[in-house]
């Protein structure tokens, strides 16, 4: 195998391993997400180059060939994507993107046809070699033509926009395009053109200046912040390159030793490899990362850069969470440290005249017992408002292994003076979003109980309109058929009825507002047994009359303090709407007894029932559900709970359809026995 062709494999992997991590680390990224694109096109080009070389027939030399093709496009297209998002800071739209993958997608489809690789040869004793066709002219155009449009973008964008910073940046990058563009034209297409193949697979190789170049770019200006991407990609391909040797070393072994290698050879090569990698790879990456640690995350932050990072960060944000949350990011790139947290004090602690940056030690030493934990190497820095500390930020050890500087320590002296009048607004701004949606949440209770009070009146108008309006016009027409016809007794008996409708009405309806005046109850010591047995005995008259048998359950001597005549009016509103809705059975029970220091009266008939929806409703005035041909003012039930109100008491409805309703009343019982007199 070609010398080259080792090499191109090795870039290959690397290539592959840098954009992995890049993809897995900064998929955020837009311009991180471009470069693991090119880097993956860059490894296809590269990889297939060498696999290309040791092909033993046309079919595998065709099919690396077309592959390495593909590659091509791919660098290329991403290439066009890359410059465009560097110099408009977003990714090309729909059109642009097309445009600039187009050739691709035509080389892509004749890159294993005859129009890629005319011919292939394979020597003895070298790489196998293939003759290009014309679609290698088309390669070419489109490399030129993406590197050439990329120049020229990025020279533009240098000349009339570019910071200084970037300038620094495009500098080191167009190197390294230029680099590759004169060694992948001098190898893969102008020495091809004249006959010489052997070289092909080093064209691809000098992509590994444009990786140097913009690592540079990266770790000293910044373009991507992405250090650690480049420190690990370098840990990682290390490792499978020591992967890799250690495979060939021990199957080399074997095969000097058994002078023959076989599948089962292979086999056994590959579990020793793998128990190696499994045990020898986490020690030697940690070896690695401990040692590149202090040269890719050394302490190379700007002062001034960092400050205003800071600044803005503490300005900007006036929510909590976004503020600590900006915070910690920022502290934790500039120091690069893995671990940073923030805790805003419940109650202020008060401060002595000390350094910011505390040690465990010392942060007990100030404040008795450190609310924070203090990592290894790690420093606290408390927060000051007038003399008091209103929180403290917690600073892991840096990663790579360097201690705290005098000029870390300014830095976060001056932090920390910033920080406390930055969280002191978050925390006042807090405060004024709570208290503005508490407020919010009042004023849209109050409305709604406005609401609820306008539309009630509403309903309330029309039903009392509604409940005299029909008696009356009832008696109007019955005035006009005496006027017409002459007197009748049957039209003054319907008229005589609807006027009593009519006082009934205006009876309940100034009973319920009387009702609204506590004042107006006569309490007394009331024996509730007695009154029960009274109402039932004067009840079962009339349900005796209906079909309807009444049963009772009264315990003895269970007395309230009460107005008896309120008391037996609900009591009889009760069993009158039990009479009235009753069906199937027509069966009424009424029981009294006392339970946790109250009178539990409950009335259960066999009625319609009330459906589940209205339940709730009941007890509103002038609802009557639906009820058929049933009449009723729709007060007697709101005029109950008022006086159950007025008693300290509670009234509930328990309600099947077809199976009938209970209705439960709960009085305190009189706690002292010998009261005779009205209170």
């Amino acid at each position: 195998m070609f010398l080259f062709s080792y090499t191109a494999a090795i870039f290959a992997m690397a290539f592959l391993a840098f954009a992995a991590f890049l993809l897995a680390k900064k998929r955020n990224d837009i311009l991180a997400r471009y470069l693991a694109c090119y880097a993956i096109g860059v490894a296809v080009w590269s990889g297939s180059n060498a696999a290309a070389d040791v092909a033993w027939n046309d079919l595998t030399a065709r099919l690396w060939s077309g592959l390495a093709v593909i590659g091509v496009a791919v660098f290329c297209g991403f290439h066009l994507c890359f410059v465009h998002a560097f110099v408009h800071g977003k990714k090309p739209g729909i059109a642009r993107t097309t445009v600039f993958f187009l050739p691709a997608a035509i080389i892509a489809a004749g890159a294993f046809t005859r129009y890629s690789i005319v011919e292939t040869r394979f020597p003895a004793v070298s790489p196998a070699e293939m003759v290009p066709g014309p679609l290698y002219s088309l390669v070419s155009a489109y490399l030129i033509a993406s590197l050439a449009y990329g120049a020229i973008r990025l020279f533009v964008f240098y000349r009339h926009q570019a910071t200084p910073q970037q300038k620094l940046q495009i500098r080191y990058v167009e190197t390294g395009f230029l680099i590759l563009f004169v060694s992948s034209m001098t190898f893969c297409h102008i020495l091809p053109l004249f006959g010489e193949i052997r070289f092909y697979t080093v064209g691809p190789q000098f992509s590994v200046f444009l990786l140097a170049f913009s690592g540079y770019a990266i770790l000293k200006h910044q373009m991507i912040n992405f250090r650690a991407a480049i420190q690990h990609g370098l840990i990682y391909s290390t490792l499978l390159a020591a992967i890799i040797l250690t495979y060939i070393g021990i199957l080399t072994a074997v095969s000097t030793l058994t002078e023959r290698v076989t599948g089962v050879s292979y086999a056994f090569v590959s579990v020793l490899t793998a128990i190696a990698g499994a045990f020898g790879i986490p020690p030697i990456e940690r070896f690695f990362r401990k040692n590149t640690d202090r040269f890719f995350l050394r302490n190379r932050y700007s002062y001034p850069e960092a400050n205003n990072s800071l600044s803005r960060i503490l300005n900007e944000n006036l929510d909590m969470d976004d503020l600590t949350g900006g915070i910690e990011n920022a502290l934790r790139e500039i120091f690069r440290v893995e671990r940073v947290n923030i805790h805003i004090l419940t109650e202020p602690l008060p401060y002595p005249d000390r350094p910011i940056g505390l040690t465990a030690d010392t942060c007990r030493q100030a404040f008795g017992t450190c609310p924070v934990d203090v990592p290894p190497n790690g420093m606290v820095v408390p927060i000051i408002l007038e003399g008091q500390a209103i929180a403290v930020v917690s600073l892991g050890g840096k990663t790579s292994g360097e201690p705290y500087f005098d000029e870390d320590t300014v830095l976060l002296q001056g932090f920390s003076y910033q920080a406390a009048i930055a969280i002191e607004k978050a925390r006042l701004y807090r405060q004024t979003q709570e208290h503005s949606r508490l407020l919010e949440r009042r004023v849209r209770e109050r409305t709604r109980d406005l609401e609820e009070l306008q539309q009630a009146q509403a309903q309330m108008i029309c039903d009392i309109s509604h409940n005299l309006q029909t008696p009356l016009t009832v008696i109007k027409g019955q005035l006009e058929m005496m006027r017409k016809h002459g007197v009748s007794e049957n039209g003054l008996k319907h008229a005589d009825e609807m006027a009593d409708r009519i006082s009934h009405f205006i009876t309940r309806l100034l009973r319920l507002a009387a009702l609204n005046v506590p004042e107006g109850l006569n309490r007394e010591r009331l024996d509730l047994s007695e009154l029960l047995r009274e109402i039932i005995s004067y009840f079962q008259v009339v349900a005796a009359a209906q079909g309807i048998d009444i049963r009772s359950d009264i315990a003895d001597n269970v007395s309230i303090l009460g107005d008896r005549r309120r008391i037996e009016e609900v009591i009889l509103n009760i069993l009158g709407n039990a009479a009235n809705y009753i069906d199937n059975d027509r069966r009424v029970t009424i029981s009294l007894a006392p339970q946790d220091g109250r009178a539990v009266i409950r009335v259960t008939d066999t009625g319609i029932g009330i459906p589940e929806e209205d339940i709730g409703k009941v007890f509103r005035r002038f609802f009557r559900g639906n009820s058929g041909d049933r009449k009723g003012t729709g007060l007697g039930l709101a005029i109950c709970r008022r006086i159950v109100d007025l008693h300290g008491g509670t009234i509930g409805i328990q309600s099947r359809i077809g199976l009938g309703t209970t209705v439960t009343i709960s009085i305190p019982l009189d706690p002292f026995g010998n009261v005779t007199k009205p209170t």
